[in-house]
């Protein structure tokens, strides 16, 4: 394992634009604000990761239905007519959260090693899928060019906020933050991982043969017909419909949600129980949560940021 010590990484973090949010102290790289863990790691794989053309990125903003999406398409791609069959036959989504499946490239496999082998790790998988939160900007230009397949779900902002909050106060080992503290935070965009709108704008404006953009309402609405998209686009167009239904039901947020691997007290390489992947799932939770101020100053930014590009969440 190769050193992640480097007097050059800590140059240049000093040398960028820094601000306490939320307890965090962030980096401006890009666009986008990242804790220095992650910008540290952002530049080993600026340096060392070479993808592949047929790899697949699940993309997205935290906190706005990442892990369903993992979830599912590990199930396209790694399904078996068996599985497609039986429901009762071993599924690793029963015995594996979603976030050990598909390991995150800035905050797993570069960030706990400068070169990880991949080679060794994706030996007897193909394509190789990895998750991320970066935004379009902060991808390496040789992803880019490198022809594979990325999937980016976007939520609605205001629930998005809620789960956000929830999620980040779940964790222990971290000071918790109040509502008012994050909404203000948020409307600035100074949270990890930027603003909302340019990471969820940057995906959309590249959407092409190579970048498949999905609203996690839409995926709510219609999950059989989406799930269809989402095989078609990942090379998977042969799925039966009988496939599509037991892929939709492997992932629902019923099964998943009570799953061994999703309770029992476990936690992640964070701290974040395994549990706070799946708190609700529903779609406009943030009327429990937004004052009406609140909700009309996101629904005036939304409005302004979105106005011409033809996004709407639903």
């Amino acid at each position: 394992m190769a050193s992640l010590e480097n007097p050059e990484e800590s140059k240049w973090l000093d040398d960028l634009p820094k601000v306490i949010s939320c307890g965090m102290t962030l980096r401006q790289w890009k666009g986008s604000w990242l804790p220095e863990p992650g910008l540290k790691a952002l530049k080993r794989m600026d340096a060392h990761f070479r993808p592949l053309q047929d790899d697949v990125l699940v993309t997205s903003f935290p906190r706005t239905g990442t892990t369903w999406l993992m979830a599912l398409t590990f199930a396209i791609l790694h399904r078996s007519s068996q599985l497609g069959k039986s429901r009762t036959t071993a599924d690793p989504l029963l015995t594996q959260n979603p976030h050990e499946l598909i390991l995150s490239l800035e905050y797993r496999l570069y960030r706990e090693t400068a070169t990880p082998n991949l080679d060794q790790q994706y030996s007897s998988s193909s394509p190789r899928i990895f998750q991320t939160h970066l935004s379009y900007t902060q991808l390496s230009e040789r992803v880019k060019e490198s022809g594979c397949r990325v999937i980016y779900i976007a939520r609605n902002p205001k629930d998005t906020l809620v789960s956000f909050w929830h999620y980040w106060n779940s964790n222990p080992r971290r000071p918790s933050i109040s509502f008012e503290e994050l909404f203000e935070a948020f409307c600035k965009g100074t949270v990890v991982h930027g603003d909302y709108y340019d990471h969820v704008l940057g995906y959309w404006k590249e959407r092409n043969n190579n970048v498949f953009f999905i609203t996690y309402e839409e995926l709510t609405k219609d999950p059989v017909k989406h799930v269809r998209r989402l095989a078609e686009f990942l090379g998977c167009a042969d799925l039966t419909k009988e496939e599509v239904g037991a892929i939709v039901w492997r992932c629902s947020f019923e099964r998943l949600s009570t799953a061994e691997s999703n309770s029992g007290g476990r936690v992640d390489y964070f701290g974040f129980p395994f549990s706070s992947y799946f708190r609700k799932g529903e779609v406009g939770n943030w009327k429990n949560y937004l004052t009406p101020r609140m909700a009309e100053m996101l629904d005036e930014i939304t409005q302004r940021k979105l106005m011409g590009t033809g996004l709407q969440f639903g």
